[in-house]
């Protein structure tokens, strides 16, 4: 018999990247683009979609909610309760409802399927299981459950704007040894946003609050923007994401507005190309704790921007090229990422390489270009082996009955042997325009060059 193996890690892998990939298609809800929260007892899931927490994100844990705001949850089964059932088989939301008998205490108002958060204290949510027809129907067998919410007055809040992207990076992705994003390249409370000059860049307003560590939730279609400075459009949306364009050396004051009350969220700079001194690429990876270097794949790359003093510049339009390896880079401009950010895998987690049929170790290496600057990342990553009986499995979830490569691959493909490959992608000369995700510090070369000099 043959020496039993364990696939764990090629299991492991899957996830972290298919739901790494969930998160690349919009102004990500943490993963997974339905944000689930879990009562006290993990009986009942609660799925709410219009509040916000942090820079695009949904309230995936217990965050504090501002007075005034609207908390209209979907209330669901835990499929591993006995009768709650998974997928198109769940239970539906009323007859889970039938199941137990509710109540609300603290200062909320029910106004229909919401409750609006009217004074400081707690949302209390208490549920007691009863007897109900899918307990006889189908033996599904209710558990108590709780739910319990801080709620903070409004006027007591403050904001702040932040990339996007680099919310992003900080909460999934990692770099070369594992570790997280580096503070100074990211926007938080106080920090002017310094921006490349006629470039649109999207920030989001992040509200928070002194007793709170984490974002508080609140509703951006209930407030207004309020915009000081320059004569420009500013747009503002439902996530509560604004996108800015100036013209060189010009700033505006960003505020939020609701009846009365006004909040400062921050200050918006444009500088002009020749106030960038350096640039570098940076590189962000899925993170996998039990992978020996901490992570996985590449998942995207951002071209790291700074004035004289070290300060970031965010929109900066570089030139990508995939030196080597192959990756498939894209970015859809409609998505809140700058123009220094780049995806290195597709929206359904597929890579330019089939799975590996043994422990195989890959190194690429991305380069950035723009204004005189040439910059070179170069990645090394591990990935498991797949044996033939997990094959079919693993090439499903790459979309197909069969393995299927990413679209837009681009570079001159990884070796033959060791991976399985046998095709390179596109011809390395093919350079893609724009940005895309954000990301990690990593390994790489930087040079400043001189415009009239080839590109190498």
């Amino acid at each position: 018999m043959a020496p039993s193996r364990d696939y764990s890690a090629v299991t492991r892998t899957r996830h972290v990247l298919a739901a790494v990939a969930l998160a690349l298609v919009a102004c990500d809800e943490h993963v997974g683009c339905t944000p689930v929260l879990r009562g006290e007892q993990n009986e009942l899931e609660f799925s709410d979609e219009t509040l916000v927490s942090g820079a695009c994100d949904r309230m995936h844990s217990p965050r504090a909610l501002v007075t005034g705001s609207r908390f209209c949850p979907h209330i669901r089964c835990n499929p591993d309760t006995p009768g709650c059932g998974e997928d198109d088989e769940r239970l539906p939301e009323d007859d889970v409802r039938e199941c137990y008998d509710a109540a609300i205490a603290g200062p909320v108002t029910p106004a229909g399927d919401c409750l609006v958060a009217d004074a400081p204290g707690e949302l209390d949510w208490t549920f007691a299981p009863i007897d109900c027809e899918a307990t006889d129907a189908r033996g599904y067998t209710p558990q108590p459950d709780r739910l319990r919410l801080p709620i903070v007055a409004a006027d007591e809040v403050t904001g702040w704007l932040e990339a996007p992207g680099d919310a992003f990076a900080v909460r999934e992705l990692v770099d070369e040894d594992g570790g997280g994003f580096p503070a100074d390249a990211q926007l938080g409370p106080g920090r002017e946003a310094l921006v490349l000059a006629d470039e649109e860049v999207a920030f989001a307003v992040v509200l928070g609050h002194a007793d709170h560590v984490d974002p508080v939730a609140w509703n951006p279609d209930a407030w207004t923007l309020e915009v000081t400075g320059a004569d420009v459009e500013i747009g503002w949306d439902e996530w509560g994401v604004v996108r800015v364009a100036l013209p060189a050396d010009t700033a505006i004051d960003l505020a939020i507005r609701r009846d009365d009350l006004v909040v400062p969220v921050g200050r918006v700079r444009a500088v002009a190309p020749a106030a960038v001194a350096t640039l570098d690429v940076v590189v962000g990876y899925a993170r996998d704790s039990e992978a020996d270097d901490g992570h996985r794949a590449p998942i995207g790359a951002r071209a790291l921007a700074r004035t004289a003093d070290g300060v970031p510049v965010w929109g900066v339009p570089v030139a990508w090229e995939v030196t080597d390896g192959a990756f498939p880079l894209w970015r859809d401009p409609s998505l809140p990422w700058s123009s220094d950010y780049v995806a290195l895998m597709d929206r359904e987690g597929r890579a330019c390489h089939a799975p590996p049929e043994q422990d195989t170790t890959y190194e690429g290496a991305l380069v950035a270009r723009w204004n005189g600057f040439e910059v070179e990342s170069e990645m090394r990553w591990d990935e498991p082996e797949v044996d033939e009986s997990t094959l079919e499995e693993f090439a499903e979830w790459f979309t197909g009955e069969r393995y299927e490569e990413a679209d837009d691959c681009v570079g001159p493909g990884f070796p033959a042997q060791g991976c399985g490959c046998t095709n390179a992608a596109s011809p390395p000369s093919i350079v893609v325009l724009g940005g895309g995700l954000a990301a990690l510090v990593r390994r790489r070369r930087r040079r400043r060059i001189d415009q009239s000099a080839p590109l190498s």
